[in-house]
This record gives structure tokens, C-alpha cells and sequence, in this order.
């Protein structure tokens, strides 16, 4: 099955392979909008418009072909869903899914995910970048292959405004998101003698390969990198698509009202009910009744509680978060608040009873974990500062450098100065 992220439904593969290529990024107030309503999803970053060509066609700008190409992408999806299965039970479905991102964006990073590549991308070539949009929507092959990220024309098309090209050192740090990741269409291979890797061209189906890291799909048989199964043929894992694979052979994705198991139903179903009996169905829709439970369906965006102390409440399609002291708004099992509060939540996470948009605590407040302090940082029930090189550390936002990692001497891990590669 193509690679897919979930929330309360399926993200687009061409959403999954830009997140992959930014951890990290948070708020830039010029492209992030927000009321004394909450922060609210923009759908797209603001931009002066683009220059005329040689050609005399009007360039497009990153803020113009992002949309275009994130819906070129629900297009091709739609288009090939007979062979490689539906990724959405509707066109439509497609496009909701990243407005639930971008709003998951906002709350987590504090700027949208649609703005985030905005930010970040460059249209390297105007004709590509049109004939990537007529080929998702019109003439690639259905192959499975994810073209955003392999095929020539697309390829071609964009690059990382800091990325980094075939030969050069690629992994690590950097002050911008971007920093030390390979432009499209190139892997960071790393021989395991370094932390820093190489930008360069994976190997497509049907080219030579000595390893299954050489290739797009990750499989080299009989020296050639072999392409995904597609629909009823043999697998191990991965299908072509949006198929999965089941049973020992590849299928499309569960219907509405099928028994289903995590991730196997087509984007825009949950599957819920009684761990022995559950089903694919619905999300629902804004005005119905919701909760946080697994067993029950959830919202296609919020689930909005009426008050602090409760978690039932009715489904919206308003892309708004809740501010400070206002009840947590829930996205399937998670709840949200606007960027930089943290969800305090009443009961147990298993069995939550309420739940309250909170401010982060200062330096020497008591807590119980990192996500309520300013710092990222709970030690020993008080929120501190970040440690410095040496200490001891359990993840990388507990460190001054950001660099967590595992000292071999002392034989724990421990803040280090961060590995630059580029």
C-alpha cells in the first residue's frame, strides 16, 4: 500500500513525501492567521503574483503551484483508482484531507502544512511544472509509483529552497527545515561509516540494483529493482497504490461496513466499534454527535466539546482551534488547541472526562511532562531550561543543540553538539 499518514482519515501520499522533508518547522506570523477565535487554517500562503514568461504564459509562483499540484495529486488518485484502488471514497474526501492536515499543522507547529511548503519550495522550471500538473491529472502511467517524488517530469519541476543535489552531503542539522535535505528525486544514502549521507539517484523498476535501499520501491530482485504487486498479486507488505496488502495478496481498500483492522479502510472511513467487530465508516459530519472513542466514528475535522469538563459534544467543519481556557477540541482520539497551549487533559488518556486549553508553565513550575512547559523540558517534575552538551537527555527537544544521542563511554545517552553536513 502506498505510504500513508494518518490523523482522523488518509493524508495524500504528496502531502506525506513533502512532511517527511521538514521536522521541526513552527510559526512564521507572516503566512499564519489567527483571531480571537482561535488560529485558523488559511489554505494557502499569500503571494504577489507571478512574472510573464518568455512565452508570454504567467509564471506560477510556489504559492500558486503548491494547490495545484496537491489537488493534481487527488486527480491522478481518482483517475487510477480501478487499477490501484481508491485512496478516498470521493474526489472531494481528497481535498478535505488537507485541510485536516493543515489545521493538525497549526496546532502542532503553529503554521499550516500547505504553507509550510510554500515557504520552502522553488518552482525550478515553468514548463515542468505545467506538464507535471497535465500528467498527474491526465497521462502518467498508473504504475503505483509515486510520481511527485520519481518521475522526471515532476522532478524536475521543484526543488528545496536549500536542498541539496546529487553528489553533495546530505542528513543532520540546520536552521531552516530544509537545510541538508536532497531535492526531489534523490535519496540520502548513508554507508553507516558517518551520520551525514550523499544525495543520489534511487534506482526506478526495472533498472540494475544490488540492494533494495537502491531503489524507489525498496525491492531488488535477481539484481533489478522490482516494481510494487499490484491488484491480486503475491505480497509481503507494499502494494501498488492505494492497495493493500491482505491475505498474502494485494487488495483494494475496505468499503463502508466492512470488517476492517487499522488502515485498511479507503481514505475517508474510520474503522471503529468493538475491538472483535470493527467496521469502516463514516466520518461524520458537521451537526452530529460526537466523543472521543474508539468505538464510534469520528469527526471529518473537530469534535467540539460544550464545556472543560466534558468530551461529548458536535461535530465542525469550522477549521478554528480553541485559545487559552477554552475546551479541547478533539480530532478522532487527540486532542487540539491552538499553537503553543497544551491539552490538559481530565481522567485518563484511555478514558479522558474533560479537557482544557492551557498555557505553558515558566521555568520552575512543577509539571508532569515536557509538553507543559515552555522549555520542552520537565526534570524531575519541574519545567527547566534545555540541558547543555554532557548532561543526560531523553529525546532531542530536552537539549540545547537539539542533539540527543547515545554515548558509547558512558553508556547513556547525552546532549551533543548537533552534526552539521553541509
Amino acid at each position: 500500500m502506498k505510504t500513508q499518514l494518518q490523523w482522523n482519515g488518509v493524508l495524500s501520499v504528496a502531502a506525506l513525501a513533502f512532511l517527511t522533508a521538514c521536522p521541526g518547522f513552527t510559526r512564521n506570523p507572516a503566512t499564519t492567521s489567527s483571531s480571537g477565535g482561535g488560529s485558523s487554517s488559511t489554505g494557502g500562503s499569500s503571494s504577489t503574483a507571478g512574472s510573464s514568461s518568455s512565452s508570454g504564459v504567467t509564471d506560477l509562483t510556489p504559492a500558486e503551484f503548491v494547490p495545484q499540484l496537491l489537488a493534481a495529486d487527488c486527480d491522478y488518485d481518482e483517475r487510477c483508482a480501478a487499477t490501484l484502488g481508491r485512496a478516498y471514497t470521493t474526489r472531494a474526501a481528497c481535498d478535505h484531507q488537507l485541510e485536516v492536515f493543515n489545521l493538525y499543522m497549526l496546532s502542532s507547529r503553529g503554521v499550516s502544512f500547505e504553507e509550510t511548503i510554500v515557504d520552502a519550495l522553488v518552482v525550478a522550471d515553468q514548463a515542468k511544472a505545467r506538464e507535471c500538473l497535465a500528467g498527474l491529472q491526465s497521462s502518467f502511467e498508473c504504475n503505483g509509483n509515486d510520481h511527485l517524488s520519481n518521475h522526471p517530469t515532476c522532478v524536475a519541476a521543484y526543488r528545496w529552497r536549500n536542498g541539496r543535489s546529487a553528489g553533495q552531503s546530505c542528513g543532520g542539522g540546520g536552521d531552516f527545515q530544509f537545510d541538508g535535505t536532497c531535492n526531489p528525486g534523490l535519496d540520502c544514502k548513508n554507508d553507516g561509516t558517518s551520520e551525514c549521507g550523499t544525495c543520489a539517484f534511487p534506482a526506478l523498476p526495472g533498472q540494475a540494483c544490488t540492494t533494495g535501499s537502491q531503489c524507489t520501491t525498496g525491492m531488488c530482485n535477481s539484481a533489478v529493482c522490482a516494481a510494487y504487486p499490484g491488484l491480486n498479486e503475491p505480497c509481503m507488505g507494499s502494494c501498488a497504490g492505494n492497495l493493500n496488502c491482505r491475505a498474502g495478496t494485494c487488495q483494494f481498500p475496505l468499503p463502508e461496513g466492512a470488517a476492517c483492522g487499522e488502515g485498511s479502510c479507503v481514505g475517508g472511513l474510520t474503522c471503529v466499534g468493538p475491538s472483535a467487530s470493527r467496521t469502516c465508516q463514516a466520518l461524520k459530519a458537521a451537526g452530529q454527535q460526537c466523543s472521543p472513542a474508539a468505538s464510534e466514528a469520528h469527526c471529518r475535522l473537530l469534535c467540539v466539546p460544550s464545556s472543560t469538563s466534558s468530551t461529548s459534544g458536535t461535530c465542525s467543519d469550522a477549521p478554528t482551534l480553541p485559545t487559552v481556557d477554552q475546551p479541547c477540541a478533539w480530532v478522532g482520539l487527540s486532542p487540539v488547541c491552538a499553537f503553543g497551549l497544551w491539552p490538559r487533559v481530565t481522567g485518563t488518556a484511555a478514558a479522558p472526562t474533560g479537557c482544557t486549553c492551557s498555557s505553558r508553565k515558566a521555568n520552575s513550575a512543577t509539571c508532569d511532562s515536557g509538553n507543559e512547559c515552555d522549555s520542552g523540558v520537565c526534570d524531575n517534575s519541574v519545567c527547566a531550561a534545555p540541558f547543555a552538551d554532557g548532561l543526560t537527555c531523553g529525546g532531542d527537544s530536552q537539549c540545547q543543540s537539539g542533539n540527543c544521542e547515545y554515548n558509547m563511554v558512558s553508556q547513556q545517552s547525552e546532549c551533543a553538539a548537533a552534526v552539521m553536513c553541509f
